[in-house]
């Protein structure tokens, strides 16, 4: 457990929340923020061009406490104002909240503890997905945690190990942040961003503890018809294994495992995207068999993963999709 608790020290924590047209939820998210037992932080609220009542949301809670702030801008998407936010920060440290998600109200006293303790750059906790109309219940349970280097720990992270590439559910040691902003105009832009937090750093802390609530909703970005966002995380999957294939053969892996996973959420979610979209099918066939190799190699995924990718070469892309379904979707 964390017996030490550092409170009211030099280190100060900024909490970056990008904030677009979730007025029914936002409250929820900083009223989270502000029950946190660790009490030395700033809140950044950086309004999107909202065009509900967020933008007065935000004003009426920097009126209430002295440790909010918010920027008001037109409209550029999240990760324009995920930067501006970290560019504001003046914390030691800085976290990501989304601003229809909310957190444990010992998040930020836990984070902050283990990265002081192992004297990490990065400390990362588990995600809770919540749906409307689910019961809050904030996990009480005994946890693991476990300490890496920042190669071992991002090889984890693409092996969807402990965690997933989210920038949620993370206390970045600030410099670290400040580095690696978010690309512009992209989707999926924690794939193409966080890897890096991970690689670039010397040690990385994570624990089971469930303190990030992530909220699955409708109308987010993530749950629209086939576009650019589908494209964007073949794109992503594809940025990573080139920067992880610099490094050694057992991140190379790591990173071909990645692009097996996003190239097959993006086969299942259209599985018409044969007529949908012919080139990024053509794509996808064409990496896999590019990655077949490695995959099959790769002694830290299941026997039939690797088994498919066998019968990939031996027996062309439909017959794998078959048993892909038959042995690995299921």
């Amino acid at each position: 457990m964390f017996a030490e608790i550092y409170y009211n020290l030099k280190y100060m924590i900024s909490i970056i929340v990008p904030v677009y047209n979730v007025s029914n939820y936002l409250s929820r998210c900083i009223d989270s923020i502000l029950a946190q037992s660790y009490t030395d932080f700033e809140i950044i609220l950086v309004d999107d061009g909202s065009t509900d009542d967020s933008p007065q949301i935000c004003d009426t809670y920097v009126l209430k406490d002295n440790r909010i702030n918010v920027i008001h801008q037109k409209n550029q998407g999240p990760s324009t104002a995920r930067n501006e936010g970290t560019k504001k920060a003046i914390g030691e440290y800085i976290t990501y909240i989304d601003s229809d998600d909310f957190i444990h109200p010992e998040y930020l006293n836990i984070l902050f503890t283990l990265v002081k303790q192992n004297n990490a750059e990065l400390a990362c906790c588990s995600n809770i997905f919540y749906y409307d109309n689910d019961v809050i219940q904030y996990d009480s349970n005994e946890t693991d945690q476990w300490c890496f280097s920042g190669i071992e720990a991002t090889e984890n992270m693409l092996y969807g190990k402990y965690r997933s590439t989210s920038a949620c559910g993370l206390l970045i040691e600030k410099n670290l942040a400040k580095k690696f902003l978010f690309p512009v105009g992209k989707y999926h832009e924690d794939d193409f961003n966080t890897f890096n937090y991970f690689l670039d750093s010397t040690k990385v802390v994570f624990t089971t503890k469930k303190l990030y609530y992530y909220y699955q909703r409708n109308g987010s970005i993530m749950h629209r018809p086939y576009s650019e966002i589908a494209i964007d995380e073949l794109n992503a999957a594809d940025y990573i294994f080139n920067k992880c294939s610099k490094f050694n053969f057992s991140l190379k892996k790591a990173a071909a495992f990645k692009i097996y996973n996003n190239y097959m959420d993006i086969y299942n979610k259209y599985p018409n995207i044969k007529s949908l979209d012919k080139k990024n099918f053509l794509r996808i066939k064409k990496q896999f068999y590019r990655i077949s190799l490695i995959m099959i190699l790769n002694e830290k995924i299941s026997k039939k993963t690797r088994l498919i990718f066998v019968i990939l070469l031996l027996c062309g892309f439909s017959t794998y999709i078959y048993f892909y379904n038959k042995w690995i979707k299921q």
